[in-house]
């Protein structure tokens, strides 16, 4: 996780700014007690450094470690789970699991100090088909003080854990488009392999429109074997038909492929 730090800079100014700049202050600062009276409290979530950011178990290496840094002056309580995911309805169902355990799944981490997180696979891998989990690494706040009456953050890290099948596999992706009523193009991605992919970036031009970009996506996203992902983009500066051809470049962790959809139904 990153941190931010604010450094106060000293300004000089003619007197007469100055004169008229303490005078705001003197008739400010009451107006800022009575909100720093007023105001909830917060209290910030700590600061985790965790490697590697994905767990990837197989047959051959059925266990694995996780490092976790607290960056914090401060002792904070960590708490581990592990849960089946799928993805379905554009939406990530976590359900409890069995299949993979974590240790130790309820620790207390001292200032600025590592703890080693160990994952162990306890079923067998499916021949054909890779199974996905997703390790969730969560803070536990400590109780307030019997005077607060603010909010608590907490830090909530997901990491994603991939059993590789027996089997050899690639993802094997679809890709359908339609034009909405309003303009924007609704792309459905669909993995038949057995296998996730990472999509990192996806790009659309039209064909024969000299490769002008015509829509963007940046943001990465998983597809699990065997299911789909639909995401809606607004195109930039052309109207698209029914008709049109399209070239959908994809960029993924180890490859970037073009595909080829109409911008209608199949």
């Amino acid at each position: 996780m990153n941190a931010c730090l604010v450094i106060p800079r000293r300004h000089l100014m003619p007197f007469g700014q100055a004169g008229i700049s303490m005078i705001l202050i003197n008739c400010l600062l009451p107006l800022f007690a009575v909100l720093l009276i007023w105001a909830p409290q917060i209290v910030n979530a700590g600061s985790f450094s965790v490697t590697p950011l994905r767990v990837d178990l197989s047959k051959a290496e059925s266990t694995r470690v996780i490092n976790l840094h607290n960056l914090e002056s401060k002792p904070v309580t960590v708490q581990l789970q592990i849960l089946s995911w799928s993805h379905k309805d554009g939406t990530d169902h976590l359900t409890p699991t069995r299949d993979v355990i974590v240790t130790p799944q309820t620790f207390h981490l001292k200032a600025n100090s590592l703890q080693i997180i160990r994952a162990g696979l306890l079923r067998k891998p499916d021949t054909n088909e890779e199974l996905s989990y997703r390790l969730i690494i969560e803070e536990i706040p400590e109780p307030p003080s019997t005077d607060f009456t603010g909010a608590q953050l907490a830090l909530k890290i997901t990491l994603p854990v991939f059993v590789a099948p027996e089997k050899t596999s690639k993802p094997q992706l679809e890709f359908q488009s339609i034009v909405q009523a309003d303009g924007k193009l609704k792309v459905r991605i669909l993995n038949r392999g057995k296998v996730h992919t990472k999509i990192q970036q996806l790009v659309i031009f039209a064909e024969g429109k000299a490769e002008k970009i015509l829509a963007k996506h940046e943001k990465s996203l998983y597809v699990l074997p065997g299911q789909e992902r639909n995401i809606l983009l607004k195109t930039e500066a052309y109207v698209l038909s029914d008709s049109d051809k399209l070239i959908i470049r994809v960029t993924s962790s180890n490859e970037s492929m073009d595909f080829y959809a109409s911008a209608g139904p199949p």
